[in-house]
């Protein structure tokens, strides 16, 4: 865990932003395959894209494996 908490990735902000951005459409799409439907609030949408996000991100730094 500690490995994903490393406050020196070389991941730049833009890789980020990127990654963000995908992690969220994946993790909407993913959910709404399953049945689970987050788009009634701007609240559910943000919970469902910051997850989606991180675990990209963090799938990302492990292949890359700084």
């Amino acid at each position: 865990m500690d490995r994903l908490a490393h406050h020196g990735a070389n991941t730049g902000l833009i890789t980020n932003v990127i990654l963000g951005i995908v992690g969220a459409m994946v993790a909407n799409v993913l959910l709404g395959l399953i049945g689970i439907n987050a788009s009634a609030t701007w609240l559910a949408q943000g919970a469902v894209g910051l997850l989606g996000a991180c675990i990209l991100i963090a799938a990302w730094r492990m292949i890359r494996g700084r």
